[in-house]
């Protein structure tokens, strides 16, 4: 796992901030569809190319891109409390920073329903241990989740599978 310095955990932050807000600014849809949402989006995306978000971009403004992009359909009606949502997307983004993987495939690694029921045990440890516990947990190291390892590991899932 590569270090994140202040200006990563600065980002970091802004993620957690962001995934906080949407519990307040989309209350017609779940926590767990938003950071699915989130996590697939354009807005993601750009931050695992750059490194960061868009200067001057808001927590609300993310909010309602990645809302907008999907729709305003109700969809679910779990929220999350603000401070798992916060952690949730803390995590996620230091995840991806120290792994250098894409947002996408860190989130098909751990849900976020996983990832909820992780707060209790996890919170309190440094974002990198909760990687790493995760992964342990999942029998998963941090190599095996770069982009290209999963790629080769899910073509092999579909080769058994068509052979089966």
């Amino acid at each position: 796992m590569r270090p994140v310095d202040a200006i990563g955990r600065a980002i970091c932050t802004f993620q957690g901030k962001v995934f906080e807000r949407s519990a307040s600014l989309l209350p017609h849809c779940s926590s767990a569809v938003f950071v699915r949402r989130f996590m697939r989006s354009e807005e993601a995306s750009r931050a695992d190319e750059m490194g960061s978000f868009d200067p001057g971009i808001t927590e609300e403004s993310v909010v309602n891109t990645v809302d907008a992009a999907y729709g305003r359909k109700p969809y679910g009606s779990e929220t999350y409390p603000p401070e798992v949502l916060y952690w949730m997307g803390y995590v996620y983004r230091y995840w991806v920073l120290a792994s250098g993987t894409s947002s996408r495939h860190v989130h098909a690694a751990c849900g976020a329903r996983e990832m909820r029921d992780l707060y209790l045990a996890f919170h309190a440890l440094d974002p990198a241990q909760c990687v790493e516990r995760i992964l342990e947990a999942k029998g998963m190291s941090i190599d095996v989740l770069s982009d290209a390892n999963l790629e080769r590991r899910a073509l092999e899932i579909l080769r058994r599978r068509r052979r089966a």
